[in-house]
C-alpha cells in the first residue's frame, strides 16, 4: 500500500496558508518564506541546525544572567571571573 505523497511545493502551500490565517498579514509570509530560504541556505553550506537552534533557545537566559550578574557585581566584571566556581573551566 502506497502513501500519498506530498512534495514540497504542497507543504509549502500549507505553511503559508497557516501563516496567513493567524494574522491575516502578507508579511508574515515573505518571513516565513524567507527565513526558509535563508535555512535552506545555511544547510547547503553545511550548518548544522542543532547547535544554531540552541543558541536562539539558551541566548536570552545568558543574556538575563549575565545582567544579574553584573548588577551583582555593580558592573565589575573581573569580580564574575574571581568568583568563578571551582568546576567551571577558565574563560582566559
Amino acid at each position: 500500500m502506497h502513501g500519498i505523497y506530498a512534495g514540497p511545493s504542497t507543504v509549502i502551500i500549507f505553511i503559508c496558508v497557516g501563516v496567513y490565517s493567524l494574522t491575516y498579514s502578507f508579511t508574515d509570509v515573505v518571513l516565513v518564506l524567507g527565513f526558509g530560504l535563508l535555512g535552506y541556505g545555511l544547510k547547503l553550506a553545511g550548518y548544522e541546525p542543532a547547535p544554531l537552534l540552541i543558541g536562539f533557545i539558551l541566548g536570552p537566559l545568558i543574556e538575563e544572567y549575565l545582567r544579574r550578574a553584573m548588577l551583582l557585581a555593580r558592573g565589575d566584571f573581573l569580580t564574575i571571573l574571581q568568583r568563578m566556581p571551582i568546576f567551571a573551566p577558565p574563560c582566559f
